[in-house]
């Protein structure tokens, strides 16, 4: 088959976008190579190029050189200037959607040729665009500097006090960019540390929180959401919350989809924390956020695990098992394909628990694998879970010696996630040993130490075992 990175660019195209690429490799303007039109008629007429015979290197050498001898290198020639077009034919595409970087990339060709008149106009007209853009996110701020960069540079040796006054608009555009920026990166990097054994050094935070607070961007609301969300991953204070929550009810109309995604995943985020506390008061607050989420949620982009595992549990925590069912079925697709068939085989054995067929969920658990660590620890402890509930008390004491050496060979960062999830086996290994010990006393003295602390990885399931168990002696 011909190199595959032409065929899996091509994948990415629309029926729509096909019929206009032909049309871009027929233009004698981008293209005088006969036979790169040829390449592509052949290849294009094998929509959706998926593997065989019309799509091998000798069949396609045949059309497109017949009667010659098979010479790899002089296709492999053809198959890269196609290649090449294609991309081309993106950029071209996607700058053509979007007015004003084509009209910013414009205004700067009309400076650099000294087209005034022309200059004027596309300024003119950009400014027009974004006063009525909407919404404002860091993209507005980036054309925004954009723009004002090219202005100046014409302003500078025509109007002297014009230019120092568009010179301070180009600094305060460029510094809601920049902050907009780093602090959307130190998110994506608190989320990571959260999630893999990785420690970042996340330089100039405390200046950009610093800068933050010694401003008013009042008028900048988007501005002020990310402030909020970077703090609450940083805190986890309910006033961060609580004004997050209040700043995207008073700007949902005027918030990007990309940027509420960000603002719902964090707000899911506090929600977590309070379930792994044991309030499950926020439980369907929670369930309706992660709704939301999928509401706003771009079919082009893969789904994260994390959030598809959550989604799923929640769901079936509340006895939505079709709605969950159907949530499986619609986005298996979006996981990444490293990690799909673990996800899904989890996803599929923790609805089976919790509709109480324990036998049904360990047999799925028992040949799912997965080098993943986060996965493999929801799989151990949902193991251990469905163990204890089932009675099998020595194997389960087998399971947390397992569970601890895991949690020690995989050197687990933060330390926060180590300590969360060594509480957890720590306390279950306690509730089986009073499963067979019968120890009454001890087992009421570990209940009230574990409703004071504050986060334990499943803490509602070990507080409601304690009580069982309190209750049946």
């Amino acid at each position: 088959m011909i190199e595959s990175k032409l065929i899996t660019l091509l994948k990415t195209l629309s029926k729509r976008e096909l019929t206009r690429l032909d049309e871009f490799v027929r233009s004698p303007f981008y293209n005088k190579n006969k036979n790169v039109i040829r390449l592509f008629e052949e290849i294009n007429v094998c929509y959706p190029f998926e593997e065989g015979k019309d799509l091998m290197k000798e069949t396609l050498f045949g059309k497109i050189f017949p009667g010659e001898k098979y010479n790899e290198a002089k296709l492999k020639n053809v198959v890269s200037d196609l290649y090449g077009l294609t991309g081309r034919y993106l950029v071209c595409i996607s700058k053509d959607e979007n007015s004003i970087e084509r009209r910013t990339a414009l205004a700067k060709i009309l400076l650099d040729r000294n087209a005034e008149k022309a200059f004027r106009a596309c300024v003119n007209d950009s400014e027009k665009e974004l006063r009525s853009y909407r919404p404002k996110e860091k993209n507005y701020f980036y054309y925004r500097w954009n723009l004002e960069r090219e202005n100046g540079l014409f302003l500078s040796e025509r109007d002297r006090n014009k230019y120092g006054n568009n010179l301070q608009k180009e600094l305060d555009n460029f510094v809601n960019f920049a902050l907009l920026v780093l602090m959307e990166i130190y998110i994506r990097m608190i989320n990571e540390e959260g999630y893999m054994n990785i420690e970042y050094n996340r330089t100039f935070q405390n200046e950009v929180i610093g800068l933050f607070k010694n401003r008013d961007y009042s008028s900048e609301p988007i501005i002020e959401i990310y402030y909020n969300i970077l703090q609450l991953r940083l805190t986890f204070e309910e006033k961060y919350f609580l004004r997050l929550r209040d700043l995207k009810k008073l700007h949902y109309g005027a918030i990007s989809a990309g940027d509420m995604y960000i603002i719902n995943s964090n707000l899911q985020s506090f929600y977590l924390i309070q379930l792994n506390k044991g309030i499950s008061t926020y439980q369907k607050d929670y369930f309706e956020l992660q709704k939301e989420t999928l509401d706003v949620f771009n079919p082009e982009q893969t789904i994260s695990y994390i959030l598809f595992l959550n989604i799923v549990k929640t769901a079936a925590g509340l006895g939505e098992f079709d709605w969950a069912k159907d949530f499986i079925s619609g986005y298996r697709s979006k996981l990444s394909v490293k990690y799909r068939d673990a996800v899904v085989s989890f996803s599929d054995a923790y609805i089976y628990y919790r509709q109480g067929d324990l036998n049904k969920s360990l047999e799925i658990l028992s040949r799912t694998y997965t080098e993943t660590m986060q996965i493999n620890l929801e799989i151990k402890k949902l193991t251990m879970i469905i163990y204890y509930e089932m009675g099998s008390f020595e194997s389960a004491l087998s399971l947390v010696d397992s569970f601890r050496h895991f949690i020690k060979t995989e050197k687990i960062k933060p330390n926060d996630l180590k300590k969360v999830l060594s509480g957890f086996a720590n306390y279950y290994s306690e509730l089986v040993k009073f499963r067979i010990n019968g120890n009454r006393e001890r087992a009421g003295m570990l209940l009230n130490k574990l409703e004071t602390q504050p986060y334990i990885s499943n803490k509602q399931w070990l507080t409601n075992k304690f009580r069982e168990f309190a209750r049946q002696l």
